[in-house]
């Protein structure tokens, strides 16, 4: 790309600039625009370090698939919506005459997705700074398009004070759906003294150091995390302009999620920039019915944990949803969540069996197969089948294909072993990987006792028994708590016909 510095830039009436594509441009002073024409500026990055002024405008456009959702936000100020959609090839509805436009946002206080109308009353009349919207654009036989921002340069640093503009119910989950703001990419990960990145600014106000960006060929939000960087040596991963995505705020805690001029970059990349290859081990477990085709991922990353890594575990964007679709709950510690980014450490494999679960219905074929690199010498990996005691191993060619007698949602059936003997059952005990988590206010969850019956008691701090049960174990068991139970502290002790354990629990 083309790099341009300047100190400072006046442009007056009369003078016109254009930012051709593949192009960083760089005010290091301030930048002054008394122009009638617009400053105008295509798939590049402009930066001004100083102060914008004056009353010319700016054009940003992005060149963007058709006929697919793409996910966006205004990098200007003051971009009005019905001068958008009218210099914007958006889709309409059911016939031309429609005043329904392909551009939505999310109406918190109905808990939809809303379309833009040219006729009706909108809840907006301009695009807000960092808010999230969703456009489709007419199909072509180019397969790609242009969308265009006209307004004022971004004010320095943008806070959003009321998240209703932002939040997103999907599977019960709450998520912020925002967009970098700025006419540059935005750093989002890597921390570094000198500079400020979105997760750096905004991480006690979230659940997760995760943001997820729509995949169009996979239909889902993919997430991403530092993990996602190819090595921890790697430039940060940058969102670029207009870019839309989803973050999870944490609950009840009060706050603005704020951008910050400092979190700009030259660079324009984003998930499909070019890395350099990667030396550590890494699974990537695909699955299909031959039709709908899903991924989750485990990273082998020094430093982390078999637990909660924040930053380095990823949970799904329908995390407890029924979905079609594959992914892993935690080696220890889970509390029942569903992730599509596990990192594990890099040593000890044959200690760490990683539950994997899936959703899909009773009928049908699924295919699961494994990309597997930079795995140590000696070291296999082997997906465990509780359902007919089967083992079978993963490589680059072998998969694991079965038909399902009845709908799966959940784990309890699968473990993805990392192994350099080979494994049969005679080697692995049928209930050696529990789980034991309170999966609502009502139930608790039992995962990985899959036969024989199984004993339960459970105690408060005071050492009380509130709970005395036994199940025959069928992978996934769920066992009622008492009514009315108290909020707090229970101690949870579970004996299977293999082992003993106790737990720990929070309700």
């Amino acid at each position: 790309m083309l790099n341009i510095y300047s100190q400072n830039l006046t442009i007056n009436d009369g003078g016109k600039m254009i930012v051709g594509e593949a192009v960083n441009v760089t005010i290091e002073g301030n930048l002054v625009l008394n122009n009638s024409e617009p400053v105008e500026i295509k798939n590049s990055s402009f930066i001004v370090k100083g102060t914008s002024s004056g009353t010319g405008k700016i054009k940003y456009t992005k060149t963007v698939p058709v006929g697919a959702y793409q996910y966006i936000s205004s990098p200007v100020d003051g971009q009005t919506l019905s001068d958008f959609v009218n210099n914007t090839s958006i889709e309409t509805g059911k016939n031309s005459s429609s005043h329904n436009k392909g551009l939505y946002y999310y109406d918190y206080s109905y808990d939809k997705w809303v379309k833009y109308s040219t006729v009706n009353t909108n809840k907006f009349d301009k695009f807000k700074s960092g808010q999230g919207w969703i456009v489709r654009l007419k199909d072509n036989s180019d397969g790609e398009d242009d969308i265009c921002f006209k307004g004022s340069f971004p004010e320095d640093n943008i806070t959003i004070d009321s998240y209703k503009d932002t939040q997103v119910f999907h599977s019960g989950f709450l998520y912020d759906y925002i967009g970098n703001p700025y006419t540059s990419s935005i750093a989002v990960f890597k921390e570094d003294d000198n500079s400020a990145t979105f997760f750096e600014k905004n991480s006690d106000l979230l659940e997760e150091e995760t943001l997820w960006i729509w995949d169009e060929s996979l239909s889902l939000y993919s997430p991403t995390n530092k993990a996602s960087l190819t090595s921890l040596d790697d430039e940060d991963f940058y969102i670029e302009p207009a870019q839309g995505f989803f973050i999870k705020p944490k609950k009840n805690v009060d706050g603005s999620l704020s951008f910050n001029y400092n979190m700009q970059r030259r660079e324009i990349k984003s998930s499909d920039q070019e890395k350099s290859s990667s030396s550590r081990p890494e699974i990537k477990l695909m699955f299909t019915d031959g039709s709908s085709n899903k991924y989750t991922n485990i990273f082998y990353i020094e430093g982390t944990t078999t637990g909660f890594d924040n930053g380095y575990d990823s949970t799904i964007f329908d995390n407890g949803g029924d979905d079609f679709g594959i992914y892993t709950h935690l080696v220890s510690d889970s509390q029942g969540d569903d992730y599509g980014i596990q990192s594990l450490p890099n040593s000890d494999y044959e200690t760490m069996v990683v539950p994997v679960g899936f959703n899909a219905t009773s009928s049908i074929q699924i295919i699961i197969s494994a990309a597997i690199v930079n795995f140590p010498a000696g070291i296999s990996v082997y997906l465990e089948d509780k359902e007919d005691s089967s083992f079978t191993l993963l490589d680059n060619s072998a998969t694991y294909t079965t038909t399902l007698s009845e709908d799966i949602n959940g784990i309890g059936r699968l473990y993805l072993h990392t192994t350099s003997s080979v494994l049969s059952t005679d080697k692995v005990a049928l209930n050696n990987h529990l789980s034991i988590y309170t999966s609502s206010k009502e139930n608790i969850r039992i995962s990985g006792v899959y036969n024989g019956v199984a004993k339960l008691r459970m105690y408060n701090i005071l050492g009380k028994q509130v709970l005395n049960t036994s199940f025959e174990g069928n992978g996934l068991n769920d066992i009622a708590l008492p009514k009315n139970i108290s909020a707090g502290v229970y101690i949870v002790h579970l004996t299977t016909e293999s082992k003993i354990v106790t737990k720990k629990i929070m309700i």
